[in-house]
């Protein structure tokens, strides 16, 4: 955990004016989402989780707040509170995540929980893979995230 809040700490100023150069969603056409037919095509894809099976990430409605999109070799999205950024790499079905990156917006009450959760998550290598039009991300310790094909804007990254 304190490897964490070094890295966001060491990031916070970067992140930080990312974060504050953002425009109005609103003012944005959303992206077209593309449905990969297999894992090596999740490049320039959003997702938005839907739900999963065990623990907070299931029991907490803030966690539909979770969103991550792939692009450039780096994954990102909304943790559920913050704003994130992590390089990925997928090998054989199992997707792992560098140190993740995030915005330093208070988060109070369920959405800090959430997105300590989701975070958490991201440290260990997942197994990854499609089922229908969903992207499902299945921990070591068993719980899976099913993310359903979500339609972002620039500033939502």
């Amino acid at each position: 955990m304190m490897k964490l809040v070094r890295l966001i700490c060491s990031t916070g100023l970067t992140m930080a004016l990312v974060a504050c150069a953002g425009t109005n969603p609103s003012e944005e056409a959303p992206r077209q989402v593309a449905s990969p037919e297999t894992m090596e095509t999740l490049e320039g894809t959003s997702w938005q989780l839907a739900d999963a099976s065990a623990g907070v990430l299931a029991e907490l409605e803030a966690s539909r707040q979770v969103t991550i999109a792939f692009a450039a070799g780096r994954a990102s999205g909304r943790g559920g509170c913050n704003r994130y950024s992590s390089a990925y790499r997928l090998d054989q079905g199992r997707m792992m995540f560098e140190p993740v990156a995030a915005t330093k917006m208070a988060c109070i009450g369920d959405a800090d929980v959430v997105e300590r959760a989701f975070f958490g998550l991201l440290e260990k290598p997942v197994e990854a893979s499609m089922s229908g039009d969903a992207l499902v991300l299945r921990a070591k310790d068993g719980v899976v995230l099913r993310f359903v094909p979500y339609k972002t804007t620039v500033s939502e990254q």
